[in-house]
């Protein structure tokens, strides 16, 4: 069994008795098949093969939009491109398969591949978005100035949540040291 991880989630993989050995052409319409039983159109998904397939340290990734919001996976575990986007394959037959049995919800399978969101569906905000600054902004003085202000906002002496002050602080030291390096 092969183990493999979403957005902090372990999925595990009965492995194949070789590598894969189809097409990467067949292999992406098996894909496309099972997000199909699902719901999910094909022109809502981006799978792009590139023109050797078998090429070594090459990632694969698939991308789709459902009801407007961007999921995303992408493999890079295997050897080639073409074995990458076998155990993509892998993990949404699986996940298709789970849905159509109602052993898991759409919504739980699609949460673990929403871009931008954790496994419980809450939003993941950028450090940066955090300290209430333009994604763009690298200005180490400017964001350590909206820092402080925050930061007198969140302080637990003055009344402010802990947990949120503490992460405040987290995405303030994740921002400095990626702008001082």
């Amino acid at each position: 069994m092969t183990r493999i991880e979403v957005n902090g989630t372990n999925i595990t993989i009965i492995p194949t008795i070789s590598r894969f050995k189809k097409t990467a052409f067949v292999i992406s319409e098996k894909i496309y098949h099972a997000l199909s039983s699902i719901g999910i159109a094909k022109e809502f998904i981006t799978l792009n093969i590139p023109r050797n397939p078998l090429k070594y340290d090459t990632a694969a990734e698939i991308a789709w939009v459902v009801n407007g919001e961007d999921h995303y996976y992408s493999c890079n575990t295997q050897e080639t491109y073409r074995d990458n986007l076998g155990v993509i394959s892998k993990v949404i037959i699986q996940d298709a398969y789970a849905i159509r049995n109602g052993m898991k919800s759409f919504g739980q399978v699609m949460n673990q591949f929403k871009i931008g969101y954790d496994e419980s569906g809450d939003k993941i905000r950028s450090p940066r978005e955090i300290l209430g600054v333009p994604d763009s902004m690298n200005d180490l003085d400017y964001i350590r100035f909206k820092y402080k202000q925050k930061a007198k906002e969140l302080h637990p002496d003055t009344g402010g949540d802990p947990e949120e002050f503490q992460e405040l602080q987290e995405a303030y030291d994740s921002v400095k040291k990626e702008l001082e390096d």
